[in-house]
C-alpha cells in the first residue's frame, strides 16, 4: 500500500452524516441520500468546471456508510429494495466501510465486487464516544487485535483508504503507530506474530533505545503493556461494575484480581529499577506506568 500514500488535504465525503433518520422508511432514506450525493456531485462538478487548475479533481470522493445507515446501503434483508451499493451514483466513489466503534468489523466486501474501480476504505476506532459509551481514558485494544482486524480488510482488498479515529492520540500512540505501520507496509507487518515483536521494539524505542532500555527490561516492559491491554480486552476500564467478575464460578473474580496485582507490580519495578528519575521518567509514566496502574486500580478496586 506504501505506493498508494498521499495527503488527503481535501477528501470529498459525501453525503450527511446521520442524514436520514431510522423512523423514514428504508426507501425515503434512500431516496434523499440519493438526491443528497446527486446535489454534491452537481456542485463539485461546476467548481471543477469553473476552476481547471484545483487540486479538488484529483481529490478521492468517500462515502461513509456508518450504522445508522447501513440498512439502506445495502438495502432490507428481504430484497424488497435495492440498496445505495447498487446505484450507479456511487461508481466513482471510494466506500469506506466502517468497524463497529470498538474494532470490529462490520462488514467486508463480497467477492463480486471486491475489485470495484473507486475501491474500498475502512474508518476503524481506536477510542470512541459511542452510544454504548465512551472509552477514551487510556489504550484499550491490544495490537494482535489491530492485526487480526487490518490483515483481515487488507485480504479483502480495503486497501485505498484508512482512517483512525482517535479522540486523544497519547493514550494510543503505540496502536496509532502499528495501524499506520500496517497500512504502509503490509509486506512486513502483516506477517503473522508481528504484533508482539512490534510492541517490545517500539517500546525500547521510545524508551531512549538499547542504550537506555535493555532487551530483559524491554521484553518486561512489553509484557506489563500486554498485560493491561489483556485486563481492558476483559471490560474496558469505563465499563467494569462491581457484579462483572463472579467470585463463585471458574475462579473468575480472583485470577483478575492476581493479573491486576502482577501488572502494577511490574509497572513498579521497571519504573524503579530504569527510568525513576531520569531523563525518560516522564517517557515511562505516560506510555507504560499511568496506563497500566490506572486500568489495574480501577478493575482491582471494582
Amino acid at each position: 500500500m506504501a505506493e498508494k500514500i498521499f495527503l488527503l488535504w481535501n477528501e470529498q465525503c459525501l453525503g450527511l452524516y446521520k442524514e436520514c433518520r431510522r423512523h423514514l422508511p428504508v426507501l425515503e432514506r434512500r431516496h434523499r441520500t440519493q438526491r443528497i450525493i446527486s446535489d454534491q456531485t452537481e456542485i463539485i462538478d461546476n467548481y471543477i468546471q469553473d476552476h481547471p487548475d484545483t487540486k479538488t479533481a484529483a481529490a478521492p470522493k468517500i462515502y461513509i456508510p456508518y450504522s445508522e445507515n447501513e440498512e439502506y446501503f445495502y438495502g432490507p434483508d428481504d430484497g424488497s429494495i435495492d440498496g445505495l451499493n447498487k446505484w450507479d451514483g456511487l461508481e466513482d466513489v471510494t466506500i469506506m466501510l466502517t468497524d463497529d466503534n470498538y474494532g470490529n468489523l462490520r462488514s467486508v466486501p463480497e467477492e463480486s465486487v471486491r475489485d470495484r474501480k473507486a475501491g474500498w476504505g475502512l474508518y476503524y476506532h481506536l477510542d470512541g464516544h459511542v452510544g454504548t459509551g465512551a472509552y477514551e481514558w487510556v489504550s484499550s485494544t491490544q495490537l494482535e487485535h489491530i492485526w487480526d482486524q487490518l490483515t483481515m480488510a487488507y485480504d479483502y482488498n480495503i486497501r485505498d483508504i484508512w482512517v483512525v479515529n482517535v479522540g486523544d492520540i497519547k493514550p494510543v500512540e503505540m496502536e496509532l503507530n502499528y495501524a499506520m505501520d500496517l497500512a504502509y507496509d503490509m509486506e512486513k507487518w502483516g506477517q503473522p506474530n508481528t504484533a508482539e515483536t512490534y510492541r517490545k521494539e517500539w517500546l525500547q524505542a521510545q524508551l531512549g533505545g538499547k542504550a537506555n532500555c535493555p532487551e530483559e527490561a524491554a521484553e518486561g516492559i512489553a509484557s506489563c503493556v500486554a498485560d493491561f491491554l489483556k485486563i481492558s480486552t476483559y471490560r474496558k476500564a469505563e465499563y467494569v461494575k462491581p457484579e462483572l467478575y463472579s467470585i463463585v464460578n471458574y475462579n473468575e473474580a480472583q485470577e483478575v484480581l492476581d493479573l491486576c496485582l502482577k501488572t502494577m507490580e511490574k509497572a513498579d519495578y521497571y519504573y524503579d529499577c530504569y527510568f525513576r528519575g531520569t531523563d525518560w521518567d516522564d517517557a515511562y509514566y505516560q506510555i507504560v506506568y499511568y496506563q497500566a496502574v490506572a486500568t489495574a486500580n480501577v478493575t482491582r478496586d471494582l
